[in-house]
């Protein structure tokens, strides 16, 4: 049994990798995105599990997991809250104003993943709501 974190973004490197297949620089004539994921093979093979940051940004709500810490905003219009997970699985207890400084370091860590993953400007909506806009907004902008 091999304990470690990992991601849903992590499954296609994964599989990619035990397939043996490159993923493509090239798919029906386009240049697909590169998924953010990494593969899990090595962990697998009891490597230990990768160190890194994993994010989300689901409807306008937000978190970033670094190191045992999460910081997360329900909603677009909401503040966001740390949480020492290692301490309080269940997120009860908001350590936002004792650690202040890792709440900006989190946060900035949130905002170059989301301007590198073009996830800005949020917004709220289900992807039917967010695609309606965004295609309003492309037509606007022609």
């Amino acid at each position: 049994m091999r304990y470690g974190i990992g991601h849903i973004i992590d499954l296609l490197p994964t599989v990619l990798e035990a397939a043996d297949i490159e993923f493509p620089s090239l798919f029906r004539g386009r240049q697909p995105v590169r998924p953010d994921g990494e593969s899990l093979m090595e962990m697998m093979k009891g490597a230990d599990a990768l160190a890194r940051p994993f994010f989300y940004e689901h409807q306008g709500s937000r978190a970033v997991y670094h190191e045992g810490w999460k910081l997360v905003a329900d909603g677009i219009n909401q503040p966001w809250e740390l949480f020492n997970l290692i301490e309080d699985l269940t997120e009860q207890k908001d350590l936002g104003k004792q650690f202040p400084e890792l709440v900006s370091k989190l946060k900035q860590l949130w905002e170059d993943w989301a301007e590198q993953n073009n996830v800005l400007p949020l917004q709220e909506g289900g992807p039917m709501e967010r695609l309606r806009n965004q295609r309003s907004t492309e037509q606007s902008g022609k």
